[in-house]
């Protein structure tokens, strides 16, 4: 027979779960409780400590089918230190590094084929430094660089083929500085000076074959 208080939690866990028929398992661990969720199918849905309401130490979370989708870590119910997910083959999507909650330190992600896709740093969630980004090839595709969240410093693009694309400045998340395009044959497309992410002074426009197309002053 089912008491009460038991069948409030079933319910309890079933809305926040949605559609997913889900029971909860909890063993005593000293002053944690050791939770575990499954899908309706019985496959386990996650698993990981509690004191309280609040997560501690390592989750792990599955999809239905049973194949593991993310790991993470946490302190006081703040994520804290690596978190990692899979794409359904089994290759690695995402690492990040969290530090009470935010995104502090080295953050990668992978396409599905295991080649880099992108890389970075984060200080207090904010994007920092450089950003590296590549095509599912495996060339590098953009490189931007970023201070207190903001695109900040040099960015330059390259096409699949390995030739660059463009390079132009950033100050405080605006355009600001040369810049410059080029065609995917190498040869120059555009080239002149942002202020403010608007166009100033004089800038000239190039044919593929590279020669001069028209010259314009803003």
């Amino acid at each position: 027979m089912i008491r009460p208080t038991n069948l409030i939690v079933l319910l309890i866990f079933e809305i926040i779960w949605g559609q997913d028929k889900v029971v909860s398992s909890n063993q005593n661990s000293g002053h944690s409780n050791v939770i575990r969720n499954y899908y309706s199918n019985g496959e386990l849905k996650e698993e990981g400590k509690k004191i309280g309401i609040s997560k501690i130490g390592l989750w792990t979370y599955w999809k239905q089918d049973g194949t593991r989708h993310i790991t993470e870590n946490y302190i006081d119910g703040k994520k804290h230190g690596l978190q990692i997910s899979w794409y359904d083959n089994g290759k690695k999507s995402i690492e990040n590094e969290y530090k009470r909650g935010l995104k502090n330190g080295v953050f990668t992600a992978w396409y599905e084929n295991g080649n880099k896709k992108q890389t970075g740093q984060f200080i207090n969630d904010l994007k920092s430094g450089m950003m590296s980004y590549w095509y599912d090839t495996g060339t590098i595709w953009m490189r931007e660089n970023y201070k207190m969240g903001k695109k900040h410093g040099t960015m330059t693009g390259w096409y699949k083929n390995g030739q660059k694309s463009i390079e132009q400045n950033w100050n405080n998340n605006k355009k600001n500085g040369y810049h410059v395009m080029w065609y995917g044959n190498g040869m120059k497309k555009e080239e002149g000076y942002l202020k403010d992410g608007k166009e100033v002074g004089e800038w000239s426009y190039f044919k593929e074959n590279g020669d001069l197309d028209r010259v314009l002053d803003h």
